[in-house]
């Protein structure tokens, strides 16, 4: 073990990017779960049977699935005035924050996916690149962002919790599903996972004050956060050749109670990663830490030959002491459990009802949508849903699922009105092309009386 500093220039760096990628892009995957046609629904409830007897995924375009979500919108935040048209940062959306908040941006492209029918059983098999990034972060930083640290002089700020978590790994998964009767169907899928980088905040507990005579940051810090970057990008090393491995797994099942009402549930990446290569652990042991800030004008400077940017890191890191250490560690996979409920109107039709919890780091994300499923003939299915989920309450959903002689397209979101990035807190969309056949069914066989008359 040794002295060090929390993070250094190239891991600030990360992070900044990553934070700036935010605002980019959005998922939820709601309206998807009764979309039966398409056979990628089987991601949120292995239980399910798909009603093709095979389908292979159109490589690299089976399913591309992007989402983002936050607690704010960003027109809560930038305000435009009218007198002198500018523009200009609105505090009061400060008031609007729950005391710990997160954004997070999914990314999950399915590279090849297959499934084929045996009598009552299902196989399926998928490799898919997952990357997502979720930063947390506590109401009490924007007061200190754009406040100052003035208000805390008779007072704590709490930013327990605040963390960065992002994590890229690929996904071999192999399905079993079996029809145990005519009602009950169920189903698992067993997950090799491949860990390509992470960063993990395993624990964040900080509160400050300011010095009442040199309004220094009085910081009471106990952190522990775990990193595998490559010191070095070579892509074959990164893609084929680290040591991080893991296993996860889904469960599902579908029950029949009548004709008309059927439920459903399922428990979906239980599992983690045990992260070896490039490893560093930077904890520390909750000891008060004074922080005299940064002068960002510094950055600015005329001074062609002056490192500004890296002196201004250089007084960060400086301020935040750490145990550096190089131990493997272990980061679970965000878990969801999904526990559905529908309602067949008539053979082409359902209503659907479906709750989604979603855990990280320990804290739930709960959603619940409703949804109206509708089949065209074979050619054309569509889905229009109603979700709630991040304090949101206008989340208007739409998909489709077109099927041409054994090729597919579909398409679909969980908030139409995410189109308006800067205006939605959340925004998601999915679509992808797959080849997906039918059983070829028996042609009739003509019927020919036997005659009952015997010739003599």
């Amino acid at each position: 073990m040794k002295k060090g500093m929390i993070l250094n220039k190239k891991y600030i760096l990360v992070i900044v990017f990553a934070l700036f990628g935010i605002i980019s892009f959005a998922q939820n995957n709601l309206s998807m779960y009764y979309m039966e046609k398409i056979p990628q629904s089987r991601y949120s409830n292995p239980g399910m049977i798909s009603p093709y007897r095979y389908y292979f995924s159109f490589p690299m375009l089976s399913s591309i699935n992007v989402s983002f979500s936050n607690s704010f919108k960003m027109t809560d935040v930038i305000k435009h005035r009218s007198i002198d048209d500018s523009l200009y940062i609105d505090k009061s959306f400060i008031d609007k924050l729950k005391d710990n908040n997160f954004a997070s941006v999914e990314y999950k492209h399915e590279l090849i996916s297959f499934g084929f029918k045996i009598k009552s059983n299902y196989f399926s098999f998928n490799v898919n690149e997952n990357v997502g990034l979720r930063f947390n972060y506590a109401k009490d930083l924007f007061n200190l962002i754009l406040n100052g640290n003035t208000p805390s002089i008779n007072n704590e700020f709490n930013l327990d919790g605040m963390g960065l978590n992002f994590i890229h790994y690929r996904e071999y998964g192999l399905g079993y599903a079996r029809e145990i009767n005519d009602k009950l169907s169920v189903g698992a899928k067993l997950k090799y996972l491949y860990g390509g980088m992470n960063i993990y905040t395993e624990q964040s507990d900080i509160s400050f004050t300011t010095d009442e005579e040199a309004y220094y940051l009085n910081m009471q810090a106990k952190y522990k956060i775990n990193t595998s970057i490559p010191e070095e990008f070579d892509f074959a090393d990164y893609m084929f050749k680290n040591k991080n491995k893991g296993f996860a797994f889904d469960i599902g099942a579908n029950y029949k109670i009548n004709d008309k009402f059927s439920v459903s549930g399922s428990l979906i990446d239980f599992g983690s990663i045990k992260w070896k290569s490039n490893v560093y652990n930077y904890e520390s042991t909750g000891e008060n830490v004074q922080f005299s800030g940064l002068d960002f004008n510094d950055l600015f400077s005329k001074d062609p030959t002056a490192d500004n940017f890296g002196e201004l890191l250089d007084s960060l890191q400086n301020s935040f002491i750490a145990e550096e250490t190089e131990n493997s560690y272990r980061s679970p996979l965000p878990k969801k459990i999904f526990i559905g409920t529908a309602y067949a109107l008539t053979e082409k039709i359902n209503l659907g009802f479906l709750y989604r919890n979603e855990i990280v780091n320990k804290k739930s994300n709960s959603a619940i949508a409703f949804s109206y499923n509708q089949e065209l003939g074979k050619v054309f299915s569509f889905t229009g849903s109603y979700s709630i989920f991040n304090r949101t309450y206008t989340n208007i959903g739409l998909g489709f699922a077109l099927n041409l002689g054994g090729f597919q397209f579909y398409a679909m979101t969980d908030n139409v009105f995410g189109i308006d990035i800067l205006n939605s807190r959340n925004a998601n969309v999915i679509f992808g092309f797959n080849f997906a056949f039918h059983k070829k069914e028996e042609k009739e066989k003509k019927y020919v009386p036997i005659s009952t008359d015997i010739k003599k």
